[in-house]
């Protein structure tokens, strides 16, 4: 079984788990085979996400439940799309994001484990704020290995799930534009943290810890980020998180202009850039909670097979198994006998 978002499903599916709309008049049992009305009908009925079934017994789960992905990504639109035309701090606009913030800190709490897959299930129009939802995830999930209590939780959370709020203010054709910007185009995307902070400090009433996420997500230890170009240590901690987080899901989500990389070359990557980028601490305790071989993936394995991971307790030598039948834990036979030489797309 895996996960899949409303918009690639195709006739012919089957649903592996049942699901009701969010109103009277829609309830798909387990075993239906979806049809091009249903599929329709679901996305009517505001359905973002479903599981269907797969020839293996295994599942890729998201971090947090389908449900509450889709109620941060509405909460999220709907106090950006209200922010527009206010001008005093809205209290209610932040308890609305609060309700949220604390729904994944418990989540995250009871499932307690090695985070190993973010669903990619981010449409084009929808990008800025599903990648807002996984940033602010991404970094309670470390928030939480670095033992933040949940005061410091809540800030974290609120501001990196606000961070791209200025990225609104911006011509979605600019955003989402597949060719090469210009450089007027560029500088005007750079503006977007200040567009932000500038909005948040108006209009919401946050921590300032929460505004120095949403100002200083883009900046870098050694000084050559934006706005200001600050350096290690006049980044705040937060934003540090923030800003490993952001990197990360950008990295792993399709966009217009490329395909995702796999994690472990994301992983691979973000490596270089500690020292010059991103704080290496805060990278080496992020990693330390993010697996390379996600449940559900495709992997080529040394003795020639195509298989999927289906368990990665092991997060370096999981557990694969092939549509033969046939399961070959890694963790249980020498690392110079078996091993992943790739991931497959």
């Amino acid at each position: 079984m895996h996960y899949v978002g409303t918009d690639n499903l195709n006739s012919g599916d089957i649903l592996a788990k049942t699901i009701t709309g969010n109103s009277a008049g829609l309830m798909l049992i387990k075993g239906v085979a979806l049809t091009d009305a249903l599929i329709v009908r679901m996305k009517t009925h505001g359905i973002d996400i479903v599981c269907i079934e797969d020839n293996l017994e295994t599942m890729t789960n998201d971090i947090i439940s389908p449900s509450l992905r889709s109620e941060a990504v509405k909460s999220l639109k709907d106090v950006t799309s209200l922010l527009k035309n206010v001008v005093k701090p809205q209290g209610n606009f932040v308890n609305v994001l609060e309700h949220i913030i604390t729904a994944i800190i418990h989540e995250l709490t009871e499932n307690n484990i090695n985070l190993g897959s973010m669903l990619d299930l981010k449409t084009h129009d929808n990008y800025t704020f599903e990648h807002s939802v996984n940033v602010a995830v991404l970094s309670l999930m470390t928030g939480m290995a670095m033992g933040y209590d949940y005061s410091k939780l809540k800030n974290v959370g609120i501001g990196a799930i606000l961070h791209d709020i200025g990225k609104t203010l911006i011509p979605v054709e600019i955003l989402n534009n597949e060719g090469k910007l210009t450089a007027d185009e560029f500088e005007l995307i750079k503006r977007h943290p200040m567009l932000g902070y500038e909005k948040a400090k108006l209009a919401l009433d946050i921590d300032p810890t929460g505004r120095s996420i949403i100002l200083q997500h883009h900046e870098k230890i050694n000084g050559t980020g934006y706005p200001f170009g600050k350096t290690e240590t006049t980044i705040h901690e937060y934003a540090k998180i923030v800003a490993i987080s952001d990197i990360y899901d950008a990295l792993t989500s399709d966009r217009p202009y490329r395909k995702r990389w796999p994690v472990k070359e994301t992983l691979d990557l973000m490596t270089t850039l500690c020292e010059t980028h991103i704080d290496t601490r805060i990278f080496n305790i992020f990693m330390s909670r993010i697996s390379p071989y996600p449940p559900g993936i495709k992997v080529l394995v040394s003795n020639g097979k195509v298989g999927f991971v289906l368990n990665n307790e092991n997060r370096l030598r999981p557990l694969i198994g092939f549509t033969d039948g046939t399961v070959l834990d890694l963790s249980k036979v020498g690392n110079f006998n078996f091993y992943i030489r790739e991931i497959v797309d």
